[in-house]
């Protein structure tokens, strides 16, 4: 695993270098007739240009006035079947640059436009966090709902693609296992497994993991990240493993005070860290 720090630290060294044409790497610049112009009202969502899943023009976003802002002049397109790896130091704003996507907070300032409102007509979402800790009153319902008799063949599915499945059947009450504290029970990969499965068992079209494979070991973060491979949803992970970051069509990189320095090919990134085979990466 290549620790985020020195990534961080090396592309600061390139951040200033990076040529204009990065922007047109990251999809950034396209119009949209119904965004609003520069100095209209933010926080309100747009039509997305066609092709847009979801995209920022500008955004600037602070928790409350007078405090430094946590995310700086931000713009971005994310499109349907993109993988994006997320990456950024402790503290660089990268749960809130989720929420911000996922329209969970409002900018202070700039645009966002979505394919979705508040009506339910845009794309099923699953997010993830690191630190969920739900509880049901057994694993079938924590995993598919009351009715999870009826899912059974899709949770052996989505156990099958999370790695669960070994575990759910070794677990002698099966689904009836009581779940209403996970953390007296489970180990926490475990418990990770059991909510990333009940994230797929959505049917998602946008998969938002900030940071919820990260206890798990590098090999069994790549073997997920392949398996949701076959699948056409658009993935946003939140990462730190440089498998993962190389997997990923695009990587999307904050420094610490919260400026996007990178949006492009993570080939394009690896290269700009001198990290352009894994050979290098393990002699380092």
């Amino acid at each position: 695993m290549l620790a985020i720090g020195p990534l961080s630290a090396g592309l600061a060294r390139y951040g200033q270098a990076l040529p204009t044409a990065l922007d047109a790497l990251g999809l950034l610049g396209q119009d949209c007739a119904a965004r609003p112009a520069s100095g209209q009202e933010p926080g309100k969502e747009h039509c997305p240009a066609h092709g847009e899943l979801v995209s920022l023009d500008s955004v600037w976003y602070s928790y409350s006035d007078g405090r430094e802002p946590v995310i700086r002049d931000v713009s971005l397109t994310v499109r349907p079947g993109e993988f994006i790896a997320l990456v950024g130091p402790c503290g660089a704003g990268k749960t809130t640059l989720l929420r911000l996507l996922l329209g969970l907070e409002n900018p202070t300032a700039g645009n966002t436009a979505r394919t979705w409102g508040h009506e339910g007509d845009g794309p099923r979402i699953a997010y993830m966090a690191q630190d969920e800790s739900p509880g049901a009153a057994d694993l079938g319902t924590l995993l598919a709902g009351t009715g999870y008799a009826a899912r059974e063949a899709d949770i052996w599915s989505a156990a099958e693609t999370t790695g669960l499945e070994g575990l759910l059947r070794a677990l002698p009450m099966g689904f009836k296992t009581p779940a209403l504290n996970l953390n007296a029970h489970f180990s926490t990969g475990q418990r990770q497994r059991m909510l990333l499965t009940r994230a797929l068992l959505k049917d998602p079209q946008l998969l938002v993991l900030d940071e919820a494979l990260s206890v798990l070991d590098s090999q069994s973060q790549q073997d997920i990240i392949d398996a949701l491979g076959h699948k056409t949803m658009t993935r946003i992970v939140v990462t730190h493993d440089e498998r993962i970051i190389r997997a990923a069509h695009r990587v999307l990189a904050l420094d610490s005070s919260g400026r996007l320095i990178h949006d492009g090919p993570s080939e394009l990134y690896a290269a700009l860290l001198g990290q352009d085979s894994p050979s290098t990466s393990s002699r380092r």
